[in-house]
């Protein structure tokens, strides 16, 4: 199984306010042709606080509680388990809950939680646990512990009400992202600083392995100490970060962070980045302003400003982190879209950004949906649509859009024992393109009907009957399948010889024969039909037909269709009177993961993505732009152009896409480190704008049309005093000129002249 997962749920979200349920509103409001489609859980009220999708479109599902609970599709849910000693309290309890890359075949899934005493102190934890069997789970079990935080130095207390250990999401090479509130009260308590120390876990983005060490390309990961918060620390500075993402087309985390008193934050925070509380609360400075942590944050001018933000409305807010949208069944203007919601508010928006993370169109001023229920965890559901957890209700619910829900379709399957007349009969073929749940209504041919995907009959005669099976979706949509039935005929028997266990690179050959025989027309001839299964998106699959052959045995090579592709062959044989027998082979590829790295956006078989599971020996295309904003492509690691196309070879692999930033090209042309700017300090980072970065020696700036320019000495003095890109002299159009009597800078907005006589700088603009 391949998914992204997700992790977290508070019930008091926001400064002193203990928040109850959402406000009640008129009724549910959503833009036309979207409708919500609800699935139980077995979760209370107010205690669901995660789910995850299932391959089958069944459901797994976490209470803030500790308990967990199946739904098969379809089905009523079960609880499989209870994770003991979780300290459900306030914010805290159960809150993350990720599938691991692997659950099909093992089960494994990621927790965080609060460990402790309810009436007293916890810990962060963070284990992985076993759903047994995969695929219609009946326990949920320890198998280990990943981050236990009181053992860790220092330790993840969870003392406060609010602000906890919140989710965790399984990135596609199997590495873990773990989001932790600041744990600090809401008066302006100190201990909110943590978020800027990183040597605490405190407000802060984590990046792991499984084994609980940093991952080696973490921006402060240290080989003496991988154990480390400090190497575990992918991004910081934030209060309470409720749900998180990451964008499929560039692999940067979409953070959601719960403001203090003022407005609600949608962050983009690549490694390194420093989302700026408590120094900063949306774009604004703090109360925390006199520290001097936040003194030389603001003039350093690192913090990343959110690219949303929302203001309070009656103190009642709660943001929650959502989902980018990856289907096909919505209409055009949301495709790739931003969903996220607020608990709070009962509602909705969306909002586009490029994949550098610019906004390309603001949320909805009214909302996208309203009075939705209090929305706490999101999903991308079995055909893509959106999906989130509602903690108020304790149902899952889909949006869903009419006008783009594909019919069922409709798949009978009769098998008579002639001896008695009594025909079973299976729907369990159909299937719906997008995913949703099926109801199957049979009427027999003799005034007699059944409900449900198998049913049986007796008949009074062996005159033949025609049976109808009626699929219907839970939109309405239907599709129907009929069949002659003798209830005297025997149904033929058919046997399927298959080939050794193992997996199928492109190119190899899938071979199978069969055998069919029938008791009234002895030999039947075999079909053969062949289906692709092709799952582009994790949770996306769609299939395609691909022919039709006839005899005793079938051999193809395996399919090289793109990513993750399963061919599905179908064995059919049918007597003379339409009595028919199946069996069906699937033919799984030997996938392997490509993982790409590169600073923009770039293209993996036609789609944006920064991992993909790809079949063994399949052609694959990449695609990076050749000029993206302040940056001009180089090369491919493995020497390609920009847009070329390899084999990809039975192994995993990782390529980067190699860019030369305007800043790195102009640092470069004054000489680099031997020039008077010294050596770099800093990262590159987003200013007002633009981008800039540190040298020991002064700071590089660059703007769209403006080029890079550095700012040294006196004049970058006085540059960060007046608010540096922020201010009205907007970034550099020049570099430091020489002048008689000192030194200028021309700037978009105005100017800055230092006169060496008199020792003064003076800024205007």
């Amino acid at each position: 199984m391949r998914r992204a997962s997700v992790g977290a749920v508070l019930l008091l979200l926001l400064g002193t306010v203990h928040l109850a349920a959402p406000r009640p509103a008129a009724a549910l409001t959503l833009p036309p042709g979207f409708q919500l489609v609800d699935y139980e859980t077995g979760q209370a009220p107010y205690n669901l606080t995660n789910f995850a999708w299932l391959d089958d479109g069944g459901l797994l599902t976490s209470g803030k509680d500790g308990t967990v609970t199946y739904v098969p599709p379809g089905g009523v849910p079960t609880v499989i388990g209870t994770v003991p000693s979780v300290r459900a309290v306030a914010d805290h309890g159960l809150l993350g809950f990720a599938l691991g890359n692997d659950y099909a075949d093992s089960g494994s899934v990621f927790i965080s939680y609060d460990k402790g005493d309810p009436a007293g102190t916890g810990f962060g934890m963070v284990e992985e646990w076993k759903a047994f069997p995969p695929d219609h789970p009946e326990s949920f079990t320890y198998t280990r512990t990943i981050i236990d935080g009181s053992t860790m130095t220092p330790q993840l207390v969870q003392g406060g009400p609010t602000h906890a250990i919140d989710s965790i999401l399984v990135a596609p090479d199997d590495t873990l992202f773990l989001s932790i509130g600041d744990d600090s009260l809401n008066n302006g308590d100190p201990r909110t600083l943590r978020a800027q120390d990183l040597d605490q876990p405190y407000g802060k983005l984590l990046h792991f392995t499984a084994d609980g060490e940093g991952v080696p390309s973490n921006p402060w990961y240290a080989t003496t100490a991988p154990g480390s918060w400090r190497s575990m620390v992918y991004s910081y500075g934030l209060r309470n970060p409720f749900r998180f993402s990451l964008d499929p087309r560039s692999g940067v985390p979409y953070v959601a962070d719960v403001g203090w008193g003022r407005v609600e934050e949608v962050n983009t925070l690549e490694a390194g980045a420093n989302g700026g509380w408590p120094c900063y609360e949306g774009t604004k400075r703090t109360t925390f302003k006199n520290y001097e942590v936040c003194k030389q944050l603001y003039a350093a001018g690192t913090a990343r400003m959110p690219i949303w933000t929302y203001p309070h409305v009656d103190k009642n807010n709660a943001v929650v982190g959502g989902m980018h949208y990856t289907g096909t069944s919505y209409p055009e203007e949301y495709h790739g879209s931003y969903f996220f919601g607020d608990y709070s508010r009962s509602m909705l928006w969306t909002l586009a950004a490029t994949p550098t993370g610019e906004l390309e169109r603001a949320p909805e001023t009214e909302g996208f949906a309203v009075d939705a229920g209090g929305p706490v965890a999101f999903q991308p559901g079995p055909n893509g649509d959106v999906t989130y957890a509602d903690i108020v209700s304790g149902t899952v619910r889909r949006l869903v859009h009419t006008a783009g829900n594909r019919a069922p379709l409709a798949e009978l399957v009769a098998t008579t024992d002639a001896e008695t007349r009594t025909v079973s009969f299976s729907g369990s073929g159909s299937y719906d393109l997008d995913g949703d749940t099926l109801s199957h209504h049979w009427d027999f041919g003799d005034g007699a009907e059944a409900e449900g995907a198998e049913a049986e009959h007796t008949y009074d005669s062996d005159q033949p009957v025609e049976v109808t099976l009626t699929v219907t979706d839970q939109l309405g949509a239907t599709d129907t399948a009929t069949a002659t039935v003798h209830p005297a005929n025997h149904t033929p028997e058919l046997a399927l010889e298959l080939p050794d266990p193992g997996t199928y690179a492109v190119g190899d050959l899938v071979e199978l024969s069969a055998t069919a025989t029938d008791a009234e027309d002895g030999d039947l001839t075999v079909s053969w039909d062949t289906a692709l299964e092709h799952c582009p998106f994790a949770g996306s699959c769609h299939l395609h037909p691909d022919g039709t052959t006839t005899g005793p045995s079938y051999a193809r090579p395996f399919t090289d269709h793109g990513n993750d592709t399963t061919m599905l062959v179908t064995a059919r044989a049918v007597d003379s009177n339409g009595a028919t027998a199946t069996s069906t082979y699937e033919a799984v590829p030997t996938l392997r993961t490509l993982t790409v790295r590169s600073p923009v956006a770039v293209g993996v078989n036609g789609a944006l993505a920064v991992s993909s599971d790809v079949v063994a020996g399949s052609t694959v295309q990449l695609t990076a732009p050749t000029r993206s904003a302040h940056l001009t492509f180089r090369d491919w690691s493995d020497g390609g152009a920009a847009a070329h196309s390899f084999t990809m070879p039975d192994a995993d692999l990782v390529l980067t896409a190699r860019y030369r930033s305007a800043i790195s090209r102009k640092y470069a042309a004054l000489g680099g480190r031997s020039s008077f700017l010294g050596a770099p300090t800093s990262l590159e980072y987003d200013v007002p704008g633009g981008r800039a970065r540190n040298y020991t020696g002064g700071r590089l700036y660059w703007g769209p049309g403006l080029g890079a320019h550095e700012v040294h000495g006196r004049i970058l003095a006085k540059y960060a005093a007046v608010g540096h890109a922020g201010s009205c002299l907007g970034l550099p159009v020049t570099d430091v000129q020489t002048i008689p009597g000192g030194r200028r800078s021309e700037f978009a907005g105005g100017t800055i002249t230092y006169r060496s006589r008199s020792g003064r700088t003076i800024s205007s603009c």
